[in-house]
């Protein structure tokens, strides 16, 4: 492992100092690739892909002069879509869902500013509504029902400014 971190460290570093555009791939030790990217002028630019050591995608990510921005994957060790969503100056903005390995959604909703915004829903696993939250500013507001798998209403509560009423 301390070989591994050297060889990465050293890659980084050489990449990192390199004023040309620059492809930096990085092993494992069985020759999979860990980690692919551009750097330009010391700083990450466009897509960088991580990978484990099967070769299965865990995470694909867009740079702007090292700052996250744009279309982000977060994969299950098996490859699978585990969340995707957009970033915007390192922020989640906009629609993210996260799913379960099966390849169903766990959850979806909008974020601004990286806080929950309006309308959230989580299924279940064979994709009956788990959960129908609302948020203003990531804080709960308005209507929030909980339901069984077969459909039925298990719990109704209604927070004003995150504070539960009644």
């Amino acid at each position: 492992m301390r070989n591994i971190f050297i060889i990465l460290l050293s890659a980084t570093f050489f990449v990192a100092c390199n004023e040309n555009p620059t492809e930096s791939i990085t092993y494992y030790p069985n020759g999979s690739v860990h980690l692919k990217g551009i750097w330009v002028d010391g700083l990450r630019q466009g897509e960088h892909i991580t990978y484990n050591e099967n070769g299965a995608i865990t995470l694909k990510v867009n740079y702007v002069d090292s700052v996250e921005n744009g279309y982000m994957f977060i994969g299950y060790e098996s490859g699978e879509v585990r969340a995707k969503g957009n970033l915007v100056d390192g922020v989640q903005q906009g629609e993210w869902i996260i799913y379960y390995e099966s390849g169903g959604v766990d959850t979806k909703g909008n974020l601004v500013d990286g806080e929950k915004q309006g309308e959230w829903i989580s299924y279940f696993e064979n994709g009956g509504v788990e959960f129908k939250e609302n948020y203003i500013n990531g804080v709960y507001e308005g209507e929030q029902i909980g339901y069984y798998e077969n459909g039925a209403v298990k719990a109704k509560s209604n927070f004003v400014d995150g504070v539960l009423q009644g």
